[in-house]
C-alpha cells in the first residue's frame, strides 16, 4: 500500500491513480507549487490582457482636449488652451472666395500684359492707335478672365454643396483654418482634375491652381509674424497677411468682435486696415 500525497488516502503499490481524487500518482502531486505556478501566471497575462484596452483608452482620453469654458455657443476654450470653433461659409452668398481666386488670376494675367506692353514701346506707331488697341484686348481679356472665372467658381461651389466648411484653432501663437475631412477629400479630387485639365489645355496656370487646391487644405498663421490684419466686416472675414503667406479667418456674427479683439491683441507687428 501506498498513500496518496493529494488527499492522504491508501492506494495500492500497483494503482498509478489515486481512486478518491483523481491525482497521477506517476506525477507530482496537485497540491504542488507546479499547478498554482501555472495558474498564476495565465492569470496575470490574462488580467494584462483585458486591462491594455482600459489603459488605451485612458490614454486616448489624456490625448484629447477637454472643454473647459463655453465662450459662445459657437466657440469654447480647452484644456490645450486653445480656442476652437467650426464655421459653414455659404460660397454663394457670401463671395469672399471668388474676390480671393479672381485676385490671383488677375495679378498673373496683369504680369503678362504690362511685359507685353513694355516690349510693345520699341515699335513704331504703338502710341495712340496701338496704344489703344492694346488696351482694348486687355479689358477683353480681363473680362473673359473674369466670366471664366465666375463658372469655374460656380461648378466649384455646387461641387461642394455650396457650403465651405472649415474648423479653426487658435491660440497666443497662431490660428490654424482647416478644412473639415470630407470637405477636404472632395477639394483633392476637384484639385486634381482642374490640374489634369489644365495640363491637357497647355495651360500652367490652371495646373498651378488645381494643384494648390488639391494639396492645401489647411493653412496655418503665426501671430508674431502678421504683417497686416485686414478687416471686412460684411462679411465676417479677417484677412492675415504675412509677408509670403495669407490666411482668412471666418466668424460668425455674434463671435466676430471676439475673435477680431484676440487676433489684433496678438499681432504685435500688424497694421489694421479696412
Amino acid at each position: 500500500m501506498k498513500t496518496c500525497e493529494n488527499c492522504v488516502a491508501d492506494v495500492k503499490k500497483e494503482q498509478d491513480i489515486c481512486p478518491e481524487c483523481g491525482s497521477d500518482l506517476k506525477k507530482e502531486p496537485a497540491g504542488t507549487v507546479v499547478a498554482p505556478q501555472t495558474e498564476e501566471t495565465d492569470l496575470t497575462e490574462t488580467t494584462s490582457t483585458s486591462d491594455e484596452p482600459k489603459k488605451q483608452k485612458r490614454r486616448k482620453k489624456r490625448n484629447t482636449p477637454v472643454e473647459v469654458e463655453k465662450i459662445s455657443e459657437n466657440i469654447s476654450l480647452y484644456d490645450d488652451g486653445k480656442y476652437r470653433w467650426s464655421y459653414a461659409l455659404n460660397m454663394f452668398k457670401n463671395p469672399i472666395i471668388f474676390f480671393t481666386v479672381w485676385k490671383i488670376f488677375f495679378i498673373i494675367m496683369s504680369i503678362g500684359f504690362i511685359i507685353s506692353f513694355l516690349v510693345s514701346l520699341g515699335e513704331k506707331d504703338f502710341f495712340f492707335a496701338g496704344f489703344l488697341n492694346w488696351l482694348k484686348i486687355y479689358g477683353i481679356a480681363i473680362a473673359a478672365m473674369t466670366a471664366i472665372s465666375y463658372l469655374g467658381y460656380a461648378v466649384y461651389a455646387a461641387m461642394l454643396g455650396g457650403k465651405y466648411l472649415v474648423e479653426f484653432e487658435m491660440d497666443e501663437k497662431g490660428v490654424l483654418h482647416t478644412q473639415t475631412a470630407t470637405q477636404a477629400k472632395k477639394a483633392k479630387k476637384i484639385g486634381s482634375a482642374t490640374a489634369v485639365a489644365g495640363l491637357t489645355a497647355g495651360r500652367l496656370t490652371t495646373v498651378g491652381i488645381g494643384v494648390n487646391a488639391a494639396s492645401k487644405t489647411s493653412s496655418y498663421t503665426d501671430f508674431s509674424a502678421v504683417k497686416k490684419v485686414k478687416v471686412i466686416r460684411p462679411l465676417l472675414v479677417i484677412k492675415l497677411n504675412e509677408r509670403f503667406e495669407h490666411n482668412q479667418v471666418y466668424a460668425n456674427k455674434e463671435d466676430f468682435d471676439f475673435v477680431l479683439s484676440y487676433v489684433i491683441s496678438h499681432c504685435p507687428n500688424a497694421k489694421k486696415t479696412k
